[in-house]
């Protein structure tokens, strides 16, 4: 079985750049033992030579991960909303490298990828007969994504050890050791010997039974984020060990729910302000999840899996594939934009008897229309023309939500949302009849 950041990853998350003549067949060695072949893979991640990583494949892993390939690229298709057409425009090189193939969009319309195994089945048995040259597909599929990704020569594969291996005729097992800067761990890797030379199998995981998947997936630890925090600045390794993939239940404090600032939800240990604390756990959440609108200081319970903990720079634990349930009332205050312009047109000491109380800066989530999409005549602090979600007000003052460049492009003149983001209570211009929201994203839209 192939280690999945050399093998899986290596097809789609850490490809490696070739020449222009990257259709050219992959470059088939002979390796004499099966440590000569691993170096030849870990060194061709290195290099970025993606000719001789392929190269270093047995056949019918060529061929398993071609396939993979394509079914990972019609589950893409499948993505919906505003989201399907920046992903198919960034994804393009890749389509067209398939295209060259004969797996094209027509070619594969009819092969629907699910979620069940009869499904999947069903979708690569289809797939398969139309995958003609699974090496030259895997190496040409490679260079796509590394263009598609923007990914450059240069990446180092250090870290990664093969030992233990035990050869048993044409067969040959071994682990290999992979070292991170706090954490061990080890994965099995197979060989094979195809005319004389040896070359690495890749294996897939035989499905678990149904019992032991959903005991995979029950939480293991229930602590806290003062409790992990605390773990880490005591024994980085030991911690990585013990949660190590494992599904954790955490309560803690949100810092800062905010797409515009972070791709992720970030929590800590202690009930204080969000300018006096720095995020301890880092939590990763779809796009469209509801905890975005989660405020901070808003006790949360999460769970989700163990991913990392590192000291690196300060205490920073991630979880992944989580799930964030309130155990308190939210603390982001919810208005529309006419009743928020009102009260800010009423005067400093109306608006931060409603709403500031002694803080100056608060977080709102606001419901309105759009009334413009437009580039500011303002420059934000990289020098470039701030982007403005303007959502209609009351008395003629808007509110001028700054957004990031996505947000700019998929919202129109019209649209109902919900935004969140942040309002000082000094970013009233009642001269110009504008309030100002910074750091703003939609939460909803009708």
């Amino acid at each position: 079985m192939m280690i999945r950041d050399l093998i899986i990853a290596g097809v789609l998350c850490a490809t490696m750049a070739l020449p222009s003549d990257a259709s050219e067949k992959p470059k088939s060695q002979t390796y004499e033992t099966p440590q000569e072949c691993f170096r030849a893979l870990v060194a061709a991640e290195e290099k970025r030579d993606q000719k001789t990583f392929v190269g270093c494949l047995a056949p019918e892993s060529q061929k398993r991960m071609a396939l993979e390939t394509v079914y990972a690229s019609l589950e893409g298709r499948m993505v919906k909303g505003k989201d399907a057409e920046e992903l198919a425009k960034m994804m393009r090189p890749v389509a067209d490298a398939l295209a060259k193939h004969g797996l094209t969009r027509e070619a594969t319309r009819d092969i629907k990828p699910g979620k069940k195994p009869e499904e999947r089945r069903k979708a690569e048995e289809a797939i398969l007969p139309l995958i003609k040259d699974p090496a030259g597909l895997l190496v040409d599929t490679m260079v796509a994504f590394d263009q598609a990704m923007g990914i450059k020569p240069g990446r180092t594969a250090s870290g990664k050890t093969l030992t233990d291996v035990k050869i048993d005729g044409d067969k040959a097992t071994g682990v290999v050791v992979i070292k991170g800067k706090f954490s061990e761990r080890k994965e099995p890797v197979s060989f094979v010997k195809i005319d004389k030379g040896w070359r690495v199998l890749f294996e897939p995981q035989v499905r678990k039974k149904k019992d032991e998947e959903k005991k995979s997936n029950e939480i293991a630890f229930r602590t806290t984020v003062a409790a992990l925090a605390k773990e880490l600045q005591a024994d980085p390794k030991a911690m990585n060990k013990k949660y190590e993939d494992k599904v954790i239940e955490v309560e803690g404090y949100v810092l800062r729910a905010n797409k515009y600032l972070a791709s992720d939800i970030g929590l800590i240990g202690v009930k204080v302000a969000p300018d006096r604390a720095e995020a301890a756990v880092r939590c990763r959440v779809g796009p469209a999840d509801k905890a975005w609108s989660f405020g901070p200081g808003q006790k949360v319970k999460i769970v989700g899996r163990f991913l990392s903990g590192s000291r690196a720079f300060g205490i920073d634990i991630r979880l992944g594939d989580c799930t964030l349930t309130p155990l308190e009332a939210n603390p982001t205050r919810k208005v529309t934009s006419k009743d928020l312009t009102a009260e800010f047109a009423k005067g400093e000491d109306a608006v931060r008897e409603k709403y500031f109380g002694k803080a100056r800066t608060v977080e709102f989530i606001v419901e309105g229309t759009v009334a413009d999409v437009r580039r500011d005549m303002f420059d934000d602090d990289l020098g470039k023309k701030r982007l403005l979600v303007v959502l209609s007000g009351s008395g003629g003052i808007t509110v001028n939500c700054r957004v990031e460049e996505a947000t700019y492009k998929a919202t129109k003149n019209g649209d109902k949302v919900k935004m969140k983001g942040t309002c000082n209570i000094l970013d009233f211009n009642e001269k110009e009849k504008r309030l100002n929201v910074e750091y703003a994203f939609v939460l909803e839209k009708d």
